[in-house]
């Protein structure tokens, strides 16, 4: 066996196909490696989109209704799309200005 390995080993032959596999297998890593950032890169300009949207959304209610609370900075720290949407059903049902003001405290301060 020992003998075999020796020859197997010192082979040219051998040592051109185990660098071609090798390059073959960066090739295809890093294919999938560009396919799968391609995705990921997607799904995540989604989710900012829809943020983006649903604070526009909420800004302009905040605008009509609550004039006073548009210009929260706490605003652009949320990022989650259904506590935005909450906050936007918070603006329609809400009695006044300080609810909703605290509504939108406490949701820049939970983790998004």
């Amino acid at each position: 066996m020992g003998l075999v390995r020796a020859f197997l080993d010192g082979s040219s032959i051998v040592r051109e196909e185990r660098e071609e596999g090798r390059l073959e297998g960066r090739l295809e890593g890093r294919l999938e490696g560009r396919l799968e950032g391609r995705l990921e890169g997607r799904s995540e300009g989604r989710m900012e989109g829809r943020s983006e949207e649903a604070r526009k959304v909420l800004r302009r209610l905040l605008r009509k209704y609550y004039p006073n609370v548009e210009l929260l900075p706490e605003i652009d720290r949320i990022s989650d799309v259904a506590m935005l949407e909450s906050l936007i059903e918070t603006t329609f049902e809400a009695d006044g200005e300080e609810l909703v003001r605290t509504a939108i405290l406490e949701a820049a301060a939970k983790p998004n």
